[in-house]
């Protein structure tokens, strides 16, 4: 670790002494207060050099360029990238026996059922010759850790991408590709894990783009997909409501707010519908194997969230 911060400092990076990088339980490497940081101190810029992008815009051209830079021993990112972690995996990259412990949630139904060979599908566009193992930790890498441009392009963004996630961030990363800089959004005391923020999403979502869930009931976004096509089949005549809506759940406050109106009964049966659609996690892995289980785990949860919003609205239909 020590040497990635010196290779950061030798790029013109400037390293604000108060901050240091150290492992957390459960959530890997991390920044973390040496001392009292103030609303609004520079934790550190990251120049234009440091950065790792495309010559051509696009996630293909980028993986292409992790996957040179990663097998050039001499590569100028050497000590970025040494210290990436080997077992990335977003469940994009799972094989489809893991896939499918996912089947009905939001995630599978809308993205992973119809997602055709990632590996295959780059190799036919691009021609570009690598092995699978290369391709899905470039694909997972620049999936958990990149950072986008205005037009949408990944760029790897060494350090920014150090910050773990929270929905009460209190830093951010501000400014553009030529002058970037983390920020304290707010009084950070000693000792404090420095958290940046992905945006308002689910466990679901989390695990889809970057691996992971938050998980113990605490993400105030997990939430379900109601689709009105599917709800008109329950219903026997045309529902008039948004073509797709969602129903949040506060795990704290466990307050619903109903975003439609519908037919109680026709609304139960869709949901009884929904529920038989997901995996059922009653019996463990027959494996020891930590990676599988781990995966495992991770959708019982995601599936068991989704369950729990459903058995609250089917609840209230009567």
């Amino acid at each position: 670790m020590d040497n990635f911060v010196k290779w950061f400092q030798s790029t013109g990076a400037y390293w604000n002494p108060n901050i240091g990088l150290c492992q957390f339980p459960n959530m890997g490497n991390g920044l973390v207060a040496l001392d009292d940081l103030q609303k609004g101190e520079v934790l550190f810029t990251i120049p234009k050099r440091a950065i790792i992008s495309a010559q051509k815009p696009g996630w293909n051209h980028l993986i292409i360029k992790i996957i040179e830079e990663r097998k050039d021993l001499m590569s100028f990112w050497r000590p970025y990238l040494d210290i990436i972690p080997s077992d990335l995996s977003t469940c994009r990259s799972w094989p489809e026996d893991d896939r499918v412990l996912l089947k009905g949630t939001d995630i599978y139904e809308n993205d992973l059922k119809h997602m055709a060979d990632p590996y295959l599908r780059f190799k036919l566009k691009t021609g570009f010759e690598c092995t699978e193992r290369e391709f899905y930790f470039a694909a997972d890498f620049i999936s958990a850790y990149s950072f986008s441009l205005d037009d949408g392009s990944p760029m790897m963004v060494p350090m920014a991408d150090m910050l773990n996630h929270s929905d009460e961030n209190n830093a951010c990363l501000q400014g553009d590709m030529k002058t970037m800089k983390m920020v304290c959004t707010r009084m950070i005391r000693k000792g404090e894990q420095i958290f940046n923020t992905f945006g308002g999403l689910s466990d679901g979502e989390l695990l889809l783009k970057y691996g992971f869930v938050i998980g113990d009931h605490q993400n105030k976004h997990n939430s379900v997909m109601i689709m009105r096509e599917q709800v008109t089949e329950f219903a026997g005549r045309r529902v008039t409501f948004p073509d797709c809506v969602k129903l949040k759940l506060s795990t704290k406050t466990r307050r619903v707010h109903r975003l439609f109106l519908i037919n109680r009964l026709s609304f139960k049966k869709y949901i009884q519908w929904r529920l038989s659609k997901y995996h059922d996690f009653t019996s463990p892995p027959n494996s020891s194997d930590q990676v599988t289980r781990r995966r495992w785990h991770l959708s019982k949860h995601v599936v068991n969230t989704e369950k729990e919003i459903l058995h609250y609205h089917l609840s209230q239909c009567g």
